[in-house]
């Protein structure tokens, strides 16, 4: 299962090109980042992260993951928004 905490990381890794950068931007231990980040590699079997070169960078994979998971959580967020609406007979 994605959580937001995996999209928000990916997110930061695209937008920094670093992990500990991207480590700063959420507020995270760089080491923190650099596990979750192989966590879920190891979790979903698939390389997201290119490390070859100076930057990091998303792999395709990474990159569809990020752009399909940031959709499927708007998503998300709507249909929770949509509920409580019903929910108050909206």
């Amino acid at each position: 299962m994605l959580s937001l905490e995996d999209l928000q990381l990916l997110e930061a890794v695209r937008a920094t090109g670093s992990l500990s950068r991207a480590a700063e931007r959420l507020g995270k231990a760089a080491s923190t980042v650099s596990y979750a980040a192989r966590q879920l590699e190891d979790r979903l079997d698939a390389l997201l992260f290119d490390r070859a070169g100076y930057r990091i960078a998303l792999t395709p994979a990474g990159l569809l993951l990020v752009e399909q998971g940031a959709q499927l959580h708007a998503q998300a967020r709507r249909l929770t928004e949509r509920v409580k609406q019903v929910a108050r007979g909206w």
